[in-house]
């Protein structure tokens, strides 16, 4: 996530949302996967960096739900296993 929010390199930042979508596609985190295919796709165009620091924040704050939306999902699976 770091890499994609600092980088100026439009190609690096192509690569990466493009793996991030499909990780987070892969398990489920839809939102986030769809605000990454955005990107890519608003990377292609013409636009103005604006538009890619919005959806960069959109990232940024879905990225964040999803890895504490995961840890409480595996903490539950954990309190079950142990009850």
């Amino acid at each position: 996530m770091a890499i994609i929010l600092n980088s100026n390199e439009r190609d690096e930042i192509e690569i990466n949302a493009h793996s991030l979508k499909s990780s987070c596609y892969s398990f489920g985190a839809i939102a986030l996967g769809d605000t990454c295919k955005y990107i890519e796709e608003l990377i292609k165009t013409e636009h103005s960096k604006k538009d890619l620091h919005n959806l960069l924040e959109i990232v940024e704050v879905q990225s964040k739900q999803t890895f504490n939306e995961m840890a409480f999902i595996i903490a539950s699976n954990q309190d079950c296993s142990q009850s």
